[in-house]
């Protein structure tokens, strides 16, 4: 019984596994057998040539070593010679040490090899080495002592130096007891002196420039250059002893007490003893050991390095031929190996000639034949006849041929439909979108009409992602979809394109008004609030519309042109809609060009600041600075915040620029520390985008703890219009800041939409008056009643007011009568650099009460 269950479980023979079983079990057992045989035979020559190459391959190492050490030693030696001193000495005594420790090492590895010639040629470079070791102390002695070093050094110092500084010595004597003399015979006399003093200056600096000339300074061939300075210096010889003469020939003067004939024997003596000495000087420095370290290094130290080194070769070629032999003997080992490969390549191929000629017969042919009926019925014969395959694993195939077809079909049709239409809202997608809007396109060319393309996308719509969540947003989506729907014509093609984009494709038009009055009842239907989840949610949309073929003619041109739309759209208010022109694409490619610039702005950090102060009424002293931002291209003018910071903010770049300017802020505190002594206070406006989520919090409080700003004096400004009830998170990073030391402020107060809410839901620091309320309050008494009633206002919640925009004295004298704290505008500065401010602080200090000037 337990054979009949041990035969059950193997692969029937009748099938193509159990054929294939069978076959493959005895190729198994014959390779086994084969692969047991050369790995025996390979496993003992390998173990063989293992130890040999273990051996060579750490006499190998040794070898490089030395090569090493005698490169060091060389580089040493030519060190020595270029900047003799102890240090350069210790090292090469050092490195010669380590090359005898290297040829031990060597010896001892080199034991193993059993070869008499290498060991005898190693004895020989030992020896070597004591003979570079005597030679490189010499050469230390030699070359640490100038004179020895350079023997023309001892005539310079002993014989030339004295004579030349005697001559000079009595030189001037004469020309100075000349010059005091009055007699008429002493301007010739003191011209000669003249002319004497000169030529042996002269003759000295060239002699200087010979001996520079033999250390090659200023030429790489030395001996051109000797020749023309010992020309030189002849010439002046002659000169000199040409004066000496004809000064001799002149009777010095009674009044001429030092001026003697032996005096001018003694300037003769001392100039020929120097002449002679230079002759001795320059037979010196002709001769090959005019530099004696040199001379020794390549006469006695040189060739004992080439001998070492011919030495070293002949051990490397030594063991190269060993490797040669460990490679032959290795050679004979995959002949064999290859012999065995040869047999298994034979089997093989053998095996696959006859699977080959089974495969065809039993799998192949019947396969091809119920390819040939699959094909006959997929091109809709249906009496097509599908054999039925002897083997079980083709009929098998067969009949799952067919259940796949049936599901295959189902599957086609919703992968369709997913294909080209939006999982979210149901709605065609912009694939779809294509299609049809290529169709309408070319229906509209042929029979002379218009279609409209409506590009919508929904406004602030972001904030309710990050407010209510992605799940809440896409159910909000559904029924945005729904809405539309609703709105427009069956006709018509409503499309999502992603996110918060919609497109609608409307045929058939009659005329721009048409379009327009369908754009403005999608808005009027999308502004009726949504009752989802207990919140009533206020959408608005803006809408970019594109005429085709009017304005392209092409379906992905149509959408660009209809999204350019859209963008002016947004930038006009929101909420509202803008046909597509030219003059869009022109502004379009011009805001490309700024965000790359931009971007490239940002890499090479051209972002700076400027600082306006903010003066104290009460006291008249510098209060803070507000610091602005402003962009200097690399190439162009300064840059003010209108022309460049919305497009970056929208780029969403300011992350990357931020820390610069936040450690711009810390070095101007640290300046005017050093230049008043007094921490200076700094406010800086924060972008809405800061306030939207949890994570730009984080961020934006990591920006502040890792700066070096001083936080207790920093006051950070933000707008009404960043506070809307969207910004849920608001409140909860004005607060946090707030438990940093850092100080908040309102600003531009009264130009938003919830004043009075904000003051109750979150007590400021500050409230800054804008601008437009300040201008005319010296003359429309509705300006000037609003910022005394805002200045009270703020007061009675304990906040501060500042008034921006102060220009004339009469805003300044109203402001002070009206119990304002603060004011800045350009009575007091405009926003300057932060050199120009350094100027402004240190001529206007807190202990002094400023009256600011027209």
């Amino acid at each position: 019984m337990d054979k009949l269950k041990a035969t059950k479980h193997l692969p029937s023979i009748s099938s193509y596994q159990g054929r294939y079983f069978y076959l493959a079990l005895l190729v198994v057992i014959a390779l086994m057998i084969i692969t047991v045989l050369g790995n025996r035979y390979v496993n003992q020559v390998s173990q063989q040539q293992i130890n040999h190459y273990t051996n060579r391959s750490i006499t190998t190492k040794h070898l490089s070593q030395i090569q090493s050490s005698i490169r060091d030693i060389e580089d040493q030696f030519y060190w020595q010679l270029l900047e003799p001193g102890a240090s350069q000495n210790s090292r090469l005594i050092k490195n010669i040490d380590g090359l005898q420790h290297d040829l031990t090492a060597f010896y001892r590895a080199s034991e193993s090899l059993e070869d008499p010639i290498f060991l005898d040629s190693i004895a020989w470079l030992q020896s070597l080495s004591e003979t570079l070791s005597r030679n490189a102390s010499s050469f230390v002695h030699i070359s640490g002592d100038i004179r020895e070093r350079f023997p023309g050094t001892l005539i310079m110092q002993i014989h030339m130096a004295p004579h030349s500084e005697s001559l000079l010595h009595q030189l001037g004597l004469m020309i100075q007891e000349v010059s005091n003399s009055g007699n008429s015979t002493n301007p010739a006399m003191l011209n000669l002196l003249n002319e004497m003093r000169f030529d042996w200056l002269s003759m000295l600096s060239e002699f200087r420039l010979l001996v520079a000339n033999r250390f090659s300074v200023f030429s790489d061939t030395p001996q051109t250059g000797m020749a023309s300075r010992k020309s030189n210096i002849d010439l002046y010889w002659d000169l000199f002893q040409n004066n000496l003469r004809k000064i001799k020939s002149i009777d010095a003067s009674e009044d001429l007490l030092f001026i003697a004939h032996n005096t001018w024997d003694s300037v003769d003596t001392h100039s020929k003893e120097w002449f002679k000495s230079f002759r001795l000087l320059l037979d010196s420095l002709s001769r090959p050991d005019w530099r004696k370290d040199i001379f020794y290094f390549n006469n006695e130290i040189k060739p004992v390095i080439g001998e070492i080194k011919e030495q070293i070769s002949f051990l490397d070629k030594g063991l190269s031929e060993q490797a040669d032999k460990y490679i032959m003997s290795l050679a004979q080992a995959t002949e064999h190996l290859s012999h065995t490969i040869n047999l298994l390549a034979f089997l093989g191929f053998s095996l696959m000639i006859a699977a080959y000629f089974y495969l065809k017969k039993k799998i192949i042919q019947p396969i091809a034949e119920t390819t040939k009926a699959l094909n006959m019925e997929a091109s809709g014969e249906r009496q097509a006849i599908i054999p039925t395959p002897n083997l079980k694993e083709t009929r098998d195939l067969v009949e799952a041929f067919h259940e796949m077809r049936l599901q295959v079909y189902k599957r086609q049709q919703g992968l369709d439909h997913l294909a080209h239409h939006d999982p979210l809202t149901g709605l065609p997608n912009r694939i779809l979108l294509k299609d049809r809007l290529a169709h309408a396109i070319d229906i509209a060319r042929r029979n002379d009409h218009y279609i409209a393309l409506m590009f919508l996308d929904l406004d602030n719509f972001k904030q309710v992602n990050d407010s209510l969540g992605h799940a809440f947003g896409d159910k909000l989506l559904a029924k945005i979809a729904i809405r539309l729907n609703e709105c427009l014509r069956s006709t018509d093609t409503i499309a999502r394109l992603g996110g918060d984009e919609f497109a609608i494709l409307i045929e058939n038009i009659h005329s721009k008004d048409h379009v327009a009055s369908m754009a403005r009842e999608v808005i009027r239907a999308l502004e009726k609030p949504f009752k989802m989840e207990q919140h009533e949610l206020h959408i608005s949309a803006s809408i970019g519309i594109a005429i085709a073929p009017t304005d392209a003619k092409l379906p992905e041109i149509l959408i660009r042109d209809a999204d350019t739309a859209m963008y002016e759209a947004k930038r006009r208010g929101r909420a509202g809609f803008h046909f597509f022109s030219a003059e869009l694409t022109r502004r379009a490619k011009k805001r490309l060009e700024l965000e790359r610039r931009l971007r490239k702005g940002a890499e090479n950090h051209e972002f700076l600041f400027h600082y306006q102060p903010v003066i104290n009424l009460e006291s008249g002293a510098l209060h803070c600075v507000e610091a602005l931002i402003r962009w200097q291209p690399e190439e162009g003018e300064l840059q003010y915040p209108d022309s460049f910071l919305p497009t970056l903010l929208d780029i969403g770049i300011g992350r990357q620029i931020n820390p610069a300017l936040l450690e711009m802020v810390a070095d101007m505190q640290e300046q005017a520390m050093l230049l008043t002594g007094r921490p200076l206070c700094v406010s800086i406006n924060l972008s809405a985008d800061n306030l939207r989520s949890k994570d730009r919090h984080q961020q934006v409080i990591s920006y502040f703890k890792e700066s070096d700003i001083d936080l207790n004096h920093l006051i950070i400004e933000v707008t009404e219009d960043t506070l809307t009830s969207e910004l849920a998170f608001s409140i909860e990073l004005l607060e946090n800041l707030k438990q940093l030391g850092i100080r908040i402020a309102l600003d531009d107060f009264g130009t938003g939409q919830s004043s009075l809410n904000h003051l109750r839901t979150y007590l400021f620091d500050m409230i800054k008056i804008d601008r437009e309320f300040v201008r005319d309050i010296t003359t429309d008494p509705s300006d000037a009643k609003l910022v005394k009633t805002v200045i009270d206002l703020s007061h009675n919640f304990n906040a501060k007011v500042i008034a921006e925009g102060v220009e004339t004295r009469e805003q300044y004298d109203f402001l002070i009568d009206a119990g304002c704290d603060y004011i800045q505008g350009y009575l007091i500065s405009k926003a300057v650099s932060a050199e120009d401010l350094v100027k402004f602080i240190r001529n206007y200090t807190a202990s002094e009460h400023v009256t600011p000037g027209p």
